[in-house]
């Protein structure tokens, strides 16, 4: 597509052969950015019909086509290839091919202003000066290309400053100088250098970091690194010192990897098939499940073991160790190591957080830095940069390039490309991933998703359903078309070993598939699939054998060959598609494209999810109703007897089921919650979740308020980040708030990630009442600080003032000025990393947000809030959202708490 050749035209005859076509492009060299005329012209003066297509592909959206002019604006890498001009007369057809040639890369010469590289030492601080010699008086503004400064930086003088430098602040730095003649950008590129730690062994070199959480059952990991030696530990983590007890390792013999494991019988041992070579980078993934281990290196694999004996659970106290122990004579005896590894370690992620070694280490020793970037590998004068990836460098590119080695054509992702959803970067620059809720190309627009419609690579995912002996499936779905795709899909593993199940289109039909690890069983439709008419599906298993049915025909029976009868799944349940960034698909699926259309009612061995709340990953979905105008909607009339007919003589009284005995969901019959409300409801209660601004049974009261809030339990209050920055470690932070409530348990402030964020393992500051008692807790990376006043209850109903101090690892609580306690964070990590908005009185998901550690929404009244030296907060003004929040005074729980009762009773309110 990209290269030096001039456009030329290619020719092709179809019909009459005496009609000449000539090509005329407006411009012979074409780059990135141009904006070009091609016009195709005949040589006869017959009546001509002219059109444009490309080649092997679509048209792109920045191309137009009048007439006999083709018209691209704004090139782009994609545009290039073969372009064919037809013209069409009565007696046939005549076409000529154009070669649409882009040069290599833009003009790197365009930018007058010299690029200035400064560099500076992980932890170091430093000033960079926006030099010029513009006329005063000069207004100068500091930005970030392809990213965000610092909340805490001044970016309105000629000097920046930064300080306590880490990986993340390396990128140019752009200074817009202006006076009242002449405004100019001069960027300077930062460079961090000693990101990647290196172990020379000399004699001895090691880091020391927070016991592996969260491994009693399973645990995965992911390590990158380059060795200079065949043999040396590189993991190891036990569980009593120079004990035989407990343990984990992972390291090099004779340049294979070994991953070894000890749950309390004799140790599992898992080696790669083959040596992997010295001086090269490589990544491993290991992954423990009770006893069962597996390893990956360099995406060769999975290699798997087990451990002998009846024990599962794997019992880890001491420190994780990385790149040696301080004496491999206080360790197991069969770690399998007597030497510490030697080379480049640059990355390493557990579970799904990744370490920042030098950060998050409590002790180094001998450790000094890689040198990653000793020789430049990025190409279009990018610069490179030390970093946490599996190479061991990133490169900073230039304007107009991304890729690993700045060898791309257009911009990458950047910290807020997509807002609030996951940006990719791919050929053309980079493609958004929106969260449930969003759409747009940056994830800008909020949607509300009745029924989810899938298109491209669009996907949900719920939790994944205990399927060991028995699973049955049921959802309705409308397909656009009848091409094969993929419509549930579930697995072992991510990687596509192992047992999974399937629900797929394949050759028009509908495809159920599950494999135990023998083969799978393969049971296919009668019944052709159609496209535009919903089809209600039932498939299930017991053991080997399987069933499906659609639209209530007799169900076809299969079975899996083979003995083995447990279907262990792992992974989501993905409906509609899947994470392709994540997953790769069991190679016996068959089916790798997404599914279009629209998807309703999905249940999982008789529990019905619930299509918003019950999602933990999302991408992309839009709601039914932007299908053909929303004539694919299965209650495109607000009916349910509109996508279902009863048989044998039923008839359809707005219930739903195979046989007319479920009764139609109170918020589908009444949808009784106004004022934008969102409502959740049975078939004989609901409730609504209203709005900032409103309350009551169904929202139609005015909830006015300002530096009072109360809750029930179902509600929260969102403030935007910045009230509460956490932007210094010498700065004392001061929350103060005054409350009274009588419920034992209820989560009151929380500052954490963003709401679509696994808040596991993540930095977060929180206050609770937790069994009638107070607490403070906070995390900066290396272990909880939990503060609580145990002596004093504060379930009474009575008023209570309680102020919270936090300064780095260091803080306080105190209780109505009379009871206070201290505490402090493990580790020697001192900032709090807090990406998300604070929330008051709970969060939209507590499993997620909060990791399991609160479960309840406060109860009761929040009288007032203070953060620093802001005074009472004027919550109803402050507030970016809220759901549930109401005023203290002449609150009924009768009112606000859940509707029950029959249909009529509700009906006849």
């Amino acid at each position: 597509m990209v290269n030096a050749r001039n456009s030329e035209p290619l020719n092709h005859h179809v019909g009459v052969t005496n009609i000449a076509l000539r090509i005329e492009p407006s411009q012979e060299i074409i780059q990135i950015g141009d904006n070009v005329d091609v016009r195709c012209s005949a040589s006869s003066d017959t009546r001509i019909a002219y059109s444009w297509s490309k080649v092997g592909e679509r048209l792109g959206n920045n191309v137009q086509v009048i007439d006999n002019l083709l018209r691209v604006s704004d090139v782009r890498p994609s545009n290039g290839g073969v372009y064919r001009c037809t013209a069409r007369t009565r007696q046939g057809s005549y076409t000529e091919d154009y070669v649409l040639a882009i040069q290599d890369s833009p003009d790197m010469n365009r930018d007058a202003a010299a690029v200035e590289t400064r560099t500076a030492p992980y932890g170091s601080t430093i000033e960079m000066d926006c030099h010029t010699d513009l006329d005063p008086p000069v207004t100068f503004s500091w930005s970030k290309q392809g990213g965000s400064l610092r909340r805490d930086t001044n970016t309105r003088t000629a000097l920046l400053n930064i300080h306590d430098i880490n990986a993340n602040d390396a990128g140019t730095y752009v200074c817009t100088a202006q006076n009242a003649v002449v405004k100019m950008d001069i960027p300077t590129v930062l460079v961090v250098t000693g990101v990647v730690p290196y172990f020379a062994q000399a004699p001895l070199s090691y880091m020391m970091l927070p016991t592996l959480p969260d491994a009693y059952l399973k645990f995965d990991i992911e390590v990158s690194f380059k060795p200079e030696s065949q043999d040396g530990l590189i993991l190891y983590n036990g569980e009593m010192r120079g004990g035989e007890d407990d343990f984990i390792s992972l390291g090099l013999n004779g340049s294979y990897v070994e991953f070894r494991f000890d749950v309390g019988s004799t140790p599992a041992m898992i080696r790669s098939a083959r040596p992997i070579r010295i001086g090269e980078w490589h990544t491993v993934k290991i992954e423990r499940n009770r006893k069962n281990g597996k390893m990956t290196v360099d995406n060769d694999g999975p290699f798997v073991g087990e451990a002998v004996g009846a024990f599962q659970g794997l019992d880890l106290v001491q420190p994780l160790y990385v790149g040696a122990v301080p004496n491999f004579k206080n360790i197991h005896r069969l770690n399998g190591f007597t030497s510490g590894f030697v080379g480049c370690i640059s990355r390493l992620v557990i579970g799904r957080v990744e370490s920042d070694l030098m950060r998050d280490a409590t002790l180094s020793e001998g450790v000094t830095t890689c040198e990653t970037c000793a020789v430049n590998p990025c190409h279009n004068q990018g610069v490179c940069q030390e970093a946490a990836q599996p190479q061991g460098y990133m490169c900073i590119c230039p304007h107009g390039f991304s890729g690993i080695n700045c060898q791309k054509v257009g911009e990458a992702c950047f910290p807020g490309a997509c807002g609030t959803g996951r940006c990719v970067n791919n050929d053309e620059g980079f493609k958004c991933y929106c969260p449930f809720g969003k759409s747009g190309n940056q994830c800008e627009n909020d949607i509300d998703i009745i029924e989810p419609a899938f298109s491209d690579e669009a996907y949900l995912a719920y939790p994944t359903p205990k399927a060991l002996r028995r699973l049955k499936l049921s959802l309705k779905f409308n397909p656009t078309d009848a091409d094969d795709a993929l419509l549930l899909y579930c697995a072992q593993d991510e990687d596509g070993n192992g047992d999974y199940t399937s629900l797929a289109i394949r050759d028009k039909r509908l495809e159920f598939k599950f494999d135990t690890g023998s083969g799978p069983a393969i049971i296919r439709s009668e019944r052709e699939i159609i496209p535009g008419e919903w089809v209600t599906v039932l498939a299930g298993r017991n053991s080997r054998s399987g069933h499906l049915s659609i639209n209530n025909d007799p169900a076809v029976s299969g079975n899996a060959p083979g003995t083995t009868k447990g279907l262990n799944l792992r992974t989501p349940l993905y409906v509609g598609g899947y994470d392709k960034q994540r997953v790769h698909l069991a190679q016996g699926v068959g089916v790798d494209k997404g599914f279009r259309g629209c998807v309703s009612e999905i249940i999982v061995s008789g529990m019905k999810m619930d299509i918003k709340d019950s999602v933990v990953d999302a991408a992309n979905v839009q709601d039914c109703s932007s299908l053909h105008g929303g004539s694919t909607r299965s209650d495109s009339s607000s009916s349910t007897c509109n996508r279902s007919t009863c048989l044998n003589g039923g008839v359809c009284s707005e219930n739903s089921g195979r046989n007319c005995e479920k009764e139609m969901n109170l918020c589908d019959e009444l949808r009784p919650c106004q004022n934008g409300g969102t409502c959740i409801g049975s078939t004989s209660s609901y409730r609504c979740k209203c709005p900032l601004g409103y309350g009551g049974t169904n929202c139609h009261q005015i909830a006015d308020f300002t530096t009072e809030v109360s809750f029930h339990k179902n509600g929260y209050l969102e403030l935007k980040n910045s009230t509460l920055p956490h932007s210094s470690t010498t700065e004392n932070e001061i929350i103060n708030i005054e409350f009274s409530t009588t419920d034992q348990n209820g989560l009151i402030f929380w500052h954490g990630q963003a709401p679509e964020t696994d808040g596991k393992g993540q930095d977060y500051l929180a206050l609770a009442v937790v069994d009638g008692f107070l607490e403070f807790s906070y995390e900066l990376g290396s272990g909880p600080a939990q503060i609580q006043i145990n002596n004093v209850r504060v379930d009474d109903g009575k008023r209570h003032q309680v102020v919270l101090k936090r300064q780095a690892s260091d803080g306080s609580i105190n209780l109505d000025s009379n009871y206070t306690e201290f505490g402090e964070s493990g580790g020697i990590l001192k900032m709090l990393n807090t990406r998300g908005n604070i929330y008051i009185g709970g969060v939209p998901n507590f499993d997620l947000m909060t990791a399991g550690r609160y479960l309840e929404g406060f109860a009761g009244c929040i009288h007032s809030l203070q953060i620093q030296s802001s005074g009472d907060i004027n919550l109803r003004e402050s507030a970016l959202s809220a759901v549930n929040a109401l005023p203290c005074s002449n609150v009924s729980a009768d009112e606000y708490n859940d509707v029950l009762g029959s249909l009529d009773a509700i009906v006849n309110k």
